[in-house]
């Protein structure tokens, strides 16, 4: 999987994968989560949806902050401090004795763990160019479906054996050591020079902000991260508990959920297949995946009841197709714009998109849920995702202009 690389590339590597899939397990922990708090609480769809809101508007700011600050702190500490203050805001919340208390202190878990991404990402900029770097990206989307797995996995486990509360505890010290991991694996290139005395690399020209938006056309792509966010994070934020009312609270339903996670695999595979027949671009394959993926939620919108499997498998047939887009665009993209000095910045920006599109969501899908019933928020999902298609046309355009 890694020929060709020295054994110190291939150590970053692995850091970088390892400690950003565990980092997964203290942040989509919330979802199999959701209805033992709801229950706990006495919540509203739209409250229990605000917990998940907050902390995706918190990271989506923190994205953009962070990708400034990428290119100018060490990345290794940066990302173990906040590995440490995404592992205390779990056992908090664990510890949470109100509605108030889980709200807070899941938004500023939100702020911990957009501390990680851009700097990963400037990590893999900096030690890899060429083919390694488009294999340790494509390599990175892996990362996320397992990281998945194994959130909702320990998660949905803990509040079937246990209760909710241990669904935060657990994932708690899976962060604690998770910091240690970064500390010892990762390691800035930049320190790395240093300590071998050899002569620092380059620096890139930073292209202006301004040219970087509009003449590469990235405003659009940001706009469309926005719909991809909506697509994908409400079925990531929704399914189980919209499994949980056709299946009952129970490990069935928890087994249910997971196929979701398990299909992402394939909507990742099926997204590199479409490159290589575009020969390695990114936007005939992103109209194809999100082409799919609205006929899948139409399809939903009419699926009337049914197995509670068959029901989950629709529902990871669509997450799958999201996912792989959200990949390209949050992954894959922003290392085509190595070229501007500002991948660091880019990647904050496509991510924070797709999380105020998931802050949307959260509260959005919860209000449609209550007032019209399940119907009409898969529709508001295929209409995202055709948006998010339609944009990623204009940012093409835009380009070529």
């Amino acid at each position: 999987m890694l020929k060709n690389f020295t054994t110190q590339e291939k150590k970053i590597f692995w850091g970088c994968a390892i400690c950003y899939m565990l980092a997964y397990v203290g942040r989509f922990n919330l979802a199999p989560a959701l209805s033992g708090i709801t229950e706990t609480f006495a919540l509203t769809a739209a409250q229990s949806g605000l917990i998940q809101t907050m902390l995706a508007a918190v990271y989506a700011v923190g994205q953009v902050v962070n990708g400034i600050l990428a290119d100018r702190v060490n990345c290794r500490r940066h990302i173990t401090m906040g590995l440490i203050g995404t592992a205390v805001c779990n056992l908090l919340v664990g510890c949470a004795s109100s509605y108030t208390q889980v709200l807070v202190l899941w938004a500023l878990n939100g702020a911990f763990q957009s501390m990680l991404w851009t700097p990963v990402v400037r990590i893999m900029a900096d030690w890899y160019e060429g083919e390694k770097r488009g294999r340790v990206t494509y390599y990175m989307c892996f990362t996320f479906i397992i990281g998945h797995f194994l959130a909702w996995a320990i998660s949905g486990s803990m509040k079937s054996l246990a209760n909710w509360r241990f669904a935060f505890w657990v994932p708690a010290a899976v962060m604690a050591a998770n910091a240690v991991l970064a500390y010892t694996l990762l390691r800035d290139r930049r320190e790395a020079r240093a300590a071998e005395g050899t002569a620092p690399a380059e620096t890139i020209a930073r292209m202006p902000i301004r040219d970087m938006m509009f003449k590469t056309g990235l405003w659009a792509v940001l706009i469309g991260c926005v719909f991809t966010g909506i697509a994908r994070d409400g079925v990531m934020t929704w399914a189980p508990s919209l499994i949980d009312s056709r299946a009952g609270t129970s490990l069935g339903s928890v087994t249910s959920s997971l196929i979701i996670p398990v299909l992402n695999l394939f909507g990742v595979l099926l997204a590199r297949r479409l490159m290589n027949k575009a020969n390695g671009a990114i936007r005939p394959a992103l109209d194809k995946l999100m082409s799919a993926a609205a006929v899948v939620a139409l399809v939903l919108a009419v699926f009337n009841g049914g197995s509670v499997y068959v029901f989950a498998v629709l529902l990871g047939m669509l997450c799958s197709l999201m996912y792989a887009s959200s990949n390209l665009q949050n992954v894959m993209l922003p290392m085509a714009y190595a070229y501007t000095g500002r991948v660091s910045l880019v990647a904050g920006l496509c991510d924070c998109m797709i999380y105020l599109g998931m802050s949307l969501v959260a509260v959005l899908s919860g209000g449609l849920l209550q007032a019209f019933g399940q119907w009409a928020v898969y529709l508001s999902w295929a209409a995202a995702a055709l948006l998010s298609l339609l944009m990623m046309h204009a940012a093409e355009k835009a380009r070529k202009a």
